[in-house]
């Protein structure tokens, strides 16, 4: 619903305080929100301090909105153009056997993630099955610069929370605020097998700068939890990097 009180507009969402499933809807929208409108909009400068001093406050009670909050900044600004320092972690590739095998040498590398910038009508949504799967949207990339963003319509989405295709890569985005987040090899298998594949494949947590430059390589899990020994032809020479991304307040 809507009001004015003090002389401006607030949107308020009435949800049921038993109804669980209703607040987490209703706190990533709330979140979604917010994020479009600090980073798309001319929010004042006040209300963005407000929000980089919302998420770097350490309150435990905080935590889950704030990595909710954290999430949604970050999906507003791969949109938009600019760069994310970033570095490798690794390369998949297959050793003796077929078992998962790491190179530390990836080829060539820049410092920083460009991001081009994505037009509003190449900007998509998905609804995800149970199972992760999902029926990939997108058709020929016909606008703009030839890049495309994908996210899912639900809070949480296994492995990955959004991917942009580009001509040449497939950029598979994993935003965090943990030094620990092993990824279940199952669902990139699945999701590589609906999403169009492209000459570079890049697996990237995004993390805040504090994070960067310890944050780990993070391991392949089998369903149950157990490291994946055994690596699936589709995920070989996936490069898994870590790119530093924080809100910060546009003064300019």
């Amino acid at each position: 619903s809507k009001l004015n009180h003090g002389g401006g507009p607030h949107h308020i969402i009435h949800i049921g305080s038993n109804e669980r499933e209703g607040f987490g809807v209703a706190h990533y929208m709330i979140c979604s929100t917010v994020a479009a409108r600090m980073i798309h909009e001319k929010a004042i400068v006040q209300q963005q301090h407000s929000l980089a001093a919302l998420l770097r406050c350490d309150i435990p009670s905080l935590e889950s909105f704030q990595g909710d909050l954290y999430e949604c900044c970050a999906h507003a600004h791969l949109v938009k153009p600019g760069t994310l320092p970033w570095r490798p972690l690794g390369k998949l590739t297959k050793g003796k056997g077929g078992k998962v095998k790491w190179i530390d040498n990836v080829g060539t590398t820049v410092p920083q993630l460009e991001l081009p910038g994505v037009a509003m009508n190449d900007q998509h949504t998905f609804h995800p099955q149970k199972d992760g799967t999902f029926v990939f949207p997108g058709g020929p990339l016909a606008h703009g610069n030839g890049y495309a963003y994908y996210r899912p319509d639900t809070r949480t989405w296994p492995a990955i929370d959004s991917f942009m295709l580009a001509p040449d890569a497939l950029y598979m985005f994993q935003v965090t605020r943990s030094p620990d987040h092993p990824v279940k090899a199952h669902y990139l298998e699945n999701y590589l097998g609906i999403i169009p594949r492209r000459p570079k494949n890049y697996l990237i947590f995004l993390v805040p700068a504090d994070l960067r430059p310890s944050f780990p390589r993070q391991s392949l899990k089998t369903m149950g939890g157990a490291p994946l020994s055994v690596l699936p032809n589709v995920l070989k020479d996936l490069v898994q990097y870590v790119a530093e991304y924080d809100y910060e307040p546009n003064t300019t």
